[in-house]
């Protein structure tokens, strides 16, 4: 699960006819970028897009280490006695709805800032921590290796500092990918999650959608708010009193189980419960995984 990592390596030089170099003078070698210090060398980078060109591929424990000896072979450095200063550690969900259907139940974190752009993505951040969940189709453009009628949507959960608070010192990348050091991130990620404040409420699936679909969802949503029971009983009352005739009142009741069947408004209680079982399972294979 582990994505970009920033890892130092005190004392390193860069190993010039192992990387590349850009107009500007700065280091790379595929997608990681390698920084000269005074007193060692920094790489930066998403394992997964080195190993895979891509990140939503959740890796597993056993892929990251493959990640690492790969990046030791095409750097020339052993990462071994390194200080990782920074990771991200993520996971991309396939859901049944949009991913914005899932955000909208998200609430304000308390002594974090909330930043929302668009119905796209939401992030909480502090100066040492950040917790982002996106689209990550939208970001990529991409089908994201799910079937078609799903969605996806990436949680990440980014330590910029105090990796030595949470592990009593820094690990390297390798001490990293043990059983423990690797669930205690894991468990952060969900952590992070499980404690946005998810509110209740109705939304519309905006996928696709045209002024008459979002005018019946709308009715849907009054429906919902109102309770099919009630609504019933609003025709029958009208009946009664002579306002409805028994067509009119006929044509109403089919119009409320047409609202009843409209698979394009949900309740938000619903998707939370779907990407809470998501997460927890993602959990639960990291915990019994080698």
């Amino acid at each position: 699960m582990y994505d970009s990592i920033t890892c130092f390596l005190p004392g390193a030089c860069i190993p010039t006819d192992r990387v590349q170099q850009d107009q500007r003078g700065h280091c790379y070698t595929k997608n990681l970028r390698i920084y000269q210090s005074l007193d060692g060398v920094v790489i930066k980078g998403s394992l997964p897009k080195f190993l895979h060109g891509e990140n939503f591929t959740n890796l597993t424990r056993q892929e990251v280490r493959e990640a690492i000896s790969l990046v030791e072979i095409e750097v020339g450095l052993s990462l071994h006695g390194g200080n990782v200063w920074a990771i991200e550690t993520g996971a991309m969900i396939a859901v049944n709805e949009p991913p914005s259907a899932y955000f909208a139940a998200w609430g304000q974190l308390p002594r974090y800032m909330k930043n929302v752009y668009g119905s796209e993505t939401v992030t909480y951040f502090t100066r040492s921590r950040s917790f982002t969940g996106y689209d990550k189709q939208a970001e990529t453009g991409l089908q994201c290796g799910i079937p078609p009628d799903q969605f996806a949507i990436r949680l990440e959960l980014k330590i910029k500092r105090g990796m030595k608070g949470i592990h009593g010192r820094y690990l390297d990348p390798w001490e990293l990918t043990e059983k423990e050091a690797y669930l205690r991130q894991v468990q952060l990620w969900s952590d992070y999650y499980f404690r946005i404040p998810k509110r209740r409420g109705v939304v519309i699936n905006t996928n696709r959608i045209t002024p008459k679909i979002y005018e019946r969802g709308l009715a849907t949503i009054g429906l919902n708010n109102l309770g099919a029971d009630r609504t019933y009983s609003i025709i029958r009352e009208g009946q009664k009193k002579g306002e409805i005739n028994r067509i009119t009142a006929s044509r109403m009741r089919a119009f409320i189980r047409e609202l009843e069947m409209d698979t394009r408004v949900s309740t938000v209680e619903a998707n939370t419960v779907e990407l809470d079982n998501k997460v927890r399972s993602i959990i639960e294979l990291a915990r019994v995984s080698g």
